[in-house]
């Protein structure tokens, strides 16, 4: 029942703003009126020539919403608990919340993606590939490790027109006898494959390399290897220049006919160890060399090829998705790889790039955040993610903003649930009530 003294404030005889009207009803009387039923509406006492428009008490206060996570009844809280974040924690887009026609009540966000066991994640931030390596492996599992078209496909759907670091590199150059080089003697600065046919390794007459096409003909430098008599079994190498011009191929095809391969050089002791006569002109062949039968159009199994960062191997099934032309070690210097819309490009490790992240199932205490890729209102995302997963997604902190980067489109890739920590999958997008659909993020 209303109480039996109230004031209609007309808006032709007291006409005051809504704060106004406020003041005035709790100093004269108890509040604006609460309305709690149609039968409180029509206990209402209106005067004759009362025009019809009036303040009521109901209102919906920025203060609680508007770049805020407040604690009252119209502020913003998640669906997996009912409340605000214990910290506050917010990453509105600009402009936004706005409340848009009255009827933006729910938030989108772009979510990330789940394929069958892996969590692939956008971090949205233009980095070097090796602080990629980093951020993912502190905050995730690895750079995404990319195994099929499925898994391509739900990579590339993430910031299509932006390249992006996935975790697959190579380290380049490995010795004719299958070791990987560590030692190297680059003259600077460096190689530097001109016409993307480098990748054999002639000495100069400083005894620094660089990097040549195979098919030249220079002098070379065989090893010849014998065991030690002692109580440890050890090899010890004698070295020999070969005056006579092959080309890489060739040499080596000579080296291991009458010694045991093109020399392998460990230390620059070594580089100096080897006896070059006088009339010698200063180019030779050694045994380094980067075979692009390992790393071109293949994903091989020596120690030049392309390899995970997760796992340190190549795929189990050989997968590769590489763009027309790639990978072509251009300047002698791409050697990590980058997506963009779906196709593979080896790339200066340098550069900055977007990033994949990939998580597992999520661990105790984390959250997973899952891509359903169907159109739905947030209320069907909302029971989508109850029913499958745990809710919708629940941000807390920035790294949940950077695996959901808060840019609010009009139409989204689809829905995303989270997953328990420890459980399946997850939501974390959503849309508006009333208006298009969009796909929904889920929370595991």
């Amino acid at each position: 029942m209303l109480p039996h003294r109230y004031l209609q404030i007309l808006l032709h005889k007291h006409c005051l703003n809504w704060n106004d009207a406020q003041q005035y009803c709790r100093q004269h009387y108890t509040d604006l009126i609460t309305l709690r039923s149609l039968e409180d509406v029509d206990l209402v006492e209106r005067p004759t020539d009362y025009g019809g428009l009036a303040w009521i008490g109901l209102f919906d206060d920025t203060a609680s919403w508007k770049g805020i996570m407040g604690n009252d009844s119209n502020s913003w809280r998640w669906s997996v608990t009912g409340t605000t974040n214990p910290g506050g924690y917010q990453k509105w887009a600009v402009d936004q919340p706005n409340y848009f026609e009255g009827r933006e009540l729910c938030i989108a966000t772009k979510g990330s993606v789940v394929n069958g066991q892996k969590m692939f994640s956008l971090v949205d931030i233009p980095m070097s590939w090796e602080e990629a390596q980093s951020t993912c492996r502190e905050h995730f599992t690895d750079l995404a490790m990319i195994e099929d078209e499925r898994e391509n496909a739900a990579v590339a759907d993430l910031a299509p027109t932006f390249f992006k670091w996935i975790g697959l590199y190579r380290e380049p150059w490995r010795w004719s006898d299958g070791r990987k080089s560590n030692f190297t003697n680059w003259a600077s600065p460096g190689p530097n494959n001109v016409d993307l046919i480098q990748h054999c390794v002639r000495e100069q007459a400083s005894y620094q390399w660089n990097d040549m096409d195979c098919s030249l003909e220079h002098p070379f430098i065989c090893e010849q290897g014998a065991s030690s008599v002692s109580c440890f079994h050890t090899v010890i190498y004698k070295y020999h220049l070969i005056n006579t011009a092959l080309s890489w191929s060739d040499a080596q095809q000579y080296c291991r006919q009458h010694y045991t391969d093109l020399v392998t050089f460990w230390s620059l002791e070594q580089v100096h160890q080897v006896e070059r006569p006088s009339g010698y002109g200063g180019l030779a062949w050694i045994g380094l060399f980067d075979d692009p039968a390992s790393w071109q159009g293949i994903m091989g199994n020596d120690s030049n090829s392309w390899r995970w960062s997760a796992t340190g191997n190549t795929s189990p099934g050989g997968y590769q998705k590489w763009a027309a032309g790639q990978p072509d070690y251009k300047a002698g210097n791409h050697l990590c790889v980058s997506m963009l819309r779906g196709l593979w490009y080896d790339s200066i490790c340098t550069a900055l790039c977007r990033v994949i992240c990939f998580t597992g199932f999520a661990a105790p205490g984390q959250k997973n955040y899952s891509l359903v890729n169907i159109r739905m209102t947030w209320r069907n995302a909302q029971n989508y993610c109850r029913q499958h997963y745990t809710d919708l997604a629940m941000i807390e902190d920035e790294m949940r903003t950077l695996l959901c980067p808060p840019s609010i489109r009009a139409l989204m890739s689809g829905p995303a649930c989270t997953e328990s920590p420890g459980g399946g999958p997850t939501g974390v997008r959503a849309t508006s009530q009333t208006g298009p659909p969009l796909h929904l993020t889920a929370l595991s």
